[in-house]
């Protein structure tokens, strides 16, 4: 019972942990579910159209009242400009392709442009009214794949290569999960950041290898009880890039470690054992104690709900109490998993205690670039973010970098952030994170 527990809880990212927490307050979305029909399709095809014969005030009569007030003709004209600046004339729209995505429902129209193929898409509500519209870069046609086992001491874990076609040597980016079960695409809800980080980079001339971690993998093999981020994380993340540096078309002299989340806390533990890594990248990565990260979480999520339980007080009282004694000398390898946070157990407290993320890097040889999303709530950048600037930004071969619109998992977003956007709204990694990632590894 315990080992279930913990895994269904602890082991959920850092990212998500609060989102879990509340998953009781999803109850209140629409049960209705968006079923994209003939209508839809080709009023979104004829969307393409008129953005690509310039009629903008046109395209926007499509949009619901809510998309309208925040996107103009104005703004799709500049959008519009933007793109064919960036990939050339556009050349001709494709059939469109509807699926459903969680509740939500989507059409993605293929658009031709002389240098890329951009996918038009556009997001429905379960009336089938058009409530969101993006644009993103499809890679398809300039990627390949191989599947593949990461081989770490007892483990072969499920692992997929992503590589640009037409690419002998390049630099190979290896991705690194948030804590939890993840899968090797880090999916949650509709998205999939790591597989768009992964196809998004090859479409750059970047490789990238992901894998399946082992909690998610061998759930019954790992030995939760006395649990430690070193088996959760980081020797298979050292066994990724290891491994990396020896497939085939890989720069092994150009070996990258990117961490998303608990992955980004971890990075500059990873970056000391592995010294032959070209440089490193922490995305959404905590600067402050996991812990306190934890704390924060609740507390923000829990301040979104409109009308609290009797015992929130009491919850949040016991919450405290049990991050005091992870903080405190009390804290040994026998303390009882009940008296701390979430049921995790001392040894993964005691593994982490004194650990400052932001003090190791500082000290690291190697480039690191730090990523943040101005609407994260669960990695914040008064709170996390503006530690890893103090410390690193005065070296100039770092880059650390602000996206005011994006959220966690680097998708763009407005409004207050909150977590059932990860589980009902489908998005991709911004283009500008994958542009600013493949400059930092090519340079």
């Amino acid at each position: 019972m315990f080992a279930k527990r913990l895994r269904s809880i602890i082991f959920c990212s850092v990212g998500s942990i609060a989102a879990a927490v509340l998953v009781l307050n999803w109850a209140s979305v629409s049960n209705a579910i968006a079923q994209p029909n003939n209508d839809t399709t080709s009023r979104c095809k004829e969307i393409a159209r008129q953005l690509s014969i310039g009629k903008f005030d046109q395209a926007v009569k499509g949009f619901s009242k809510s998309l309208s007030s925040r996107v103009n003709a104005k703004a799709l004209q500049e959008k519009w400009s933007e793109l064919e600046h960036k990939y050339g004339q556009f050349k001709q729209s494709r059939e469109p392709i509807a699926q459903v995505l969680g509740k939500l429902g989507t059409v993605t129209v293929p658009m031709q442009f002389e240098h890329a193929l951009i996918n038009l898409n556009i997001l429905l509500d379960y009336k089938n009214e058009i409530i969101g519209f993006a644009f993103n870069q499809d890679s398809q046609d300039s990627v390949g794949e191989t599947a593949l086992e990461v081989k770490s001491g007892e483990y072969a874990l499920d692992a997929l290569y992503t590589v640009p076609k037409g690419s002998n040597l390049f630099p190979v980016v290896v991705l690194v999960h948030g804590s939890g079960p993840q899968d090797k695409d880090e999916t949650i809800g509709p998205n999939r950041p790591f597989r768009d980080l992964a196809f998004g980079l090859a479409a750059r001339g970047v490789g990238c290898l992901r894998y399946d971690k082992r909690t998610l993998q061998y759930p019954k093999k790992v030995n939760l009880k006395n649990i430690t981020v070193q088996e959760e994380t980081i020797d298979d993340a050292i066994n990724a890039a290891r491994q990396a540096m020896t497939l085939p078309g890989a720069d092994k002299s150009k070996i990258f470690v990117l961490g998303h989340s608990l992955g980004g806390y971890l990075v500059p533990r990873i970056a000391q054992r592995l010294t032959d890594a070209h440089g490193f990248i922490v995305l959404a990565g905590n600067a402050r104690p996991l812990e306190d990260l934890l704390l924060d979480q609740i507390t923000y999520v829990s301040s979104l709900k409109k009308e609290k339980d009797s015992s929130h007080e009491s919850k949040m009282e016991r919450l405290k109490q049990q991050v005091a004694l992870v903080k405190s000398d009390k804290l040994t390898q026998e303390t009882d998993t009940t008296s701390l946070p979430f049921g995790i157990p001392a040894s993964y407290w005691i593994d982490l205690k004194n650990y400052n993320p932001v003090e190791v890097a500082s000290s690291l040889p190697q480039p690191i670039m730090v990523l943040q999303g101005g609407r994260d709530y669960q990695v914040t950048q008064d709170g996390d973010f503006n530690l890893w600037r103090e410390k690193l930004e005065s070296n100039e071969k770092n880059v650390l970098k602000l996206y005011p619109d994006l959220n966690h998992l680097f998708i763009v977003g407005e409004g207050t952030a909150v977590p059932e956007e990860y589980f009902f709204k489908p998005g991709h990694v911004d283009d500008q994170v994958l542009d600013d990632i493949s400059e930092f590894v090519k340079k």
